[in-house]
């Protein structure tokens, strides 16, 4: 799948959505850093052992990949009618296996990560097993 998207030629990021990814996983890190109960820095510093700089290198690098991933996974959804094709049963056994994956109720399991997230995860994994299935991936 990597080299799907290593190849995809992506003209230009999403800016809202780059935005999302970007500040989220700040936003995770700084949870992190409050739970162990340690100014943010500090926890860069000394718990992941990274300059602050650093951190937010790969935060902007991690950002920009799962954009592109999200990109090419909808990019091939759409030519192949996969998002067109997913049925409200299709996304009830999705969150059915995940939900009890992750000892949740299906209720809780949508409520903590978001219709949205999980119909992308759903493309996701579609477009995955789509290439590992037709080998496009060479």
């Amino acid at each position: 799948f990597d080299s799907v998207v290593k190849k995809a030629d992506i003209m230009q990021y999403p800016q809202a959505e780059y935005t999302v990814r970007y500040n989220g996983y700040i936003a995770d890190y700084k949870e992190m850093a409050n739970e162990y109960g340690v100014d943010f820095e500090v926890f860069l510093t000394e718990y992941l052992e990274v300059s602050v700089d650093e951190f937010y290198s790969v935060i902007n690098e991690y950002a920009q990949d799962t954009v592109s991933i999200e990109l090419v996974s909808f990019y091939i959804a759409s030519k192949e009618n996969m998002i067109n094709n997913l049925t409200k049963a299709d996304y009830i056994q999705y969150v059915d296996v995940y939900s009890k994956a992750y000892e949740m109720s299906f209720e809780d399991f949508e409520k903590e990560y978001g219709i949205e997230l999980i119909v992308k995860s759903f493309v996701l994994e579609n477009v995955m097993d789509y290439i590992l299935i037709n080998g496009i991936a060479k």
